[in-house]
């Protein structure tokens, strides 16, 4: 059944943000990753940022460390929408 949890198609998309290990801490990268992408969700699925819409779970995926799902409030349930991490050089 096609609903909005739940849709016979993928779309995946890549990013990479460079930064100066001397500038910033990785917790500094983390936390303007998950700002940044915390903002496109927003506007993507005209959502106010906050506790109350959506919500950070840590994950493994291999070539990341840390790793982070977001899910949105939508339709009454949590719903995954994105995967990131910081990738290491």
């Amino acid at each position: 059944e096609i609903d909005a949890s739940h849709y016979p198609c993928f779309h995946q998309c890549e990013g990479v943000r460079l930064f100066d290990r001397s500038e910033m801490t990785q917790e500094e990268v983390m936390e303007d990753l998950k700002r940044t992408l915390e903002g496109l969700a927003a506007h993507l699925f005209n959502l106010k940022t906050g506790e109350d819409t959506m919500r950070w779970l840590d994950e493994y995926f291999p070539f990341t460390d840390p790793s982070v799902e977001l899910e949105i409030f939508y339709n009454d349930d949590w719903m995954e929408v994105l995967g990131c991490g910081v990738i290491h050089h």
